[in-house]
């Protein structure tokens, strides 16, 4: 069975880290603003990107993990795991957004939070 789960954490983990690399990429091109409606902009783009986290996980899992299992029972277990895992990769993106925000207090991914 590890040869099921263990590739749907991974690929929830990768998942997570690319929303987020997506994330800081897309709120770094937003230019800061007088009248800081720039922040709501940012917080509006990591919010969503939180969205692409589960969904990214979900599509991963799917193309290198269950296209290849032939049995129900296996089928059965990537389905409990795989819903496991896109909480995981949620759970995963807003604390490294977190992370990353407290790290960038003065810069523009300081107010994500």
């Amino acid at each position: 069975m590890s040869e099921i789960i263990i590739p749907v954490y991974i690929c929830a983990l990768v998942a997570a880290v690319l929303a987020l690399v997506l994330a800081i990429i897309l709120s770094n091109n937003v230019s800061f603003q007088p009248n800081l409606s720039d922040v709501g902009k940012r917080k509006g783009i990591f919010w969503f990107s939180s969205i692409a986290a589960p969904v990214i996980s979900a599509l991963l899992a799917f193309l290198f993990v269950y296209i290849g299992l032939k049995t129900g029972s296996k089928k059965n277990t990537f389905m409990l795991h795989m819903f496991i895992g896109l909480c995981v990769s949620w759970v995963v993106y807003v604390v490294l957004g977190l992370i990353v925000s407290k790290a960038n207090k003065q810069g523009k991914l300081g107010s994500w939070f």
